[in-house]
């Protein structure tokens, strides 16, 4: 699911599988004439349809780079975390 138009207010960005029920999908949506970055979690439907859920998060793309800057940030400090005991 990539840059696919889902309709004239929704732009596909990707998704992420979860888990057997559950995908993390990212799309850019119009709202009352502004663009958001929606990152939200998706069920699967008995039809096989996904289905947002209310948890996530929508945020004006113009705080993007902002948001980027702190994803930017991550994989290092991913980086210096100690293995966890299983």
């Amino acid at each position: 699911m990539e840059n696919k138009k889902a309709d004239g207010n929704i732009t596909m960005i990707g998704s992420i599988a979860k888990n057997s029920r559950d995908t993390l999908v990212v799309q850019i949506k119009i709202f009352k004439n502004k663009y958001y970055l929606d990152v939200r979690n998706h069920y699967t439907d008995q039809e096989g349809n996904l289905r947002p859920t209310q948890k996530g998060i929508s945020l004006d793309i113009a705080r993007f780079e902002e948001m980027k800057a702190m994803i930017d940030k991550v994989g290092p400090e991913i980086a210096k975390l100690p293995p966890l005991e299983a």
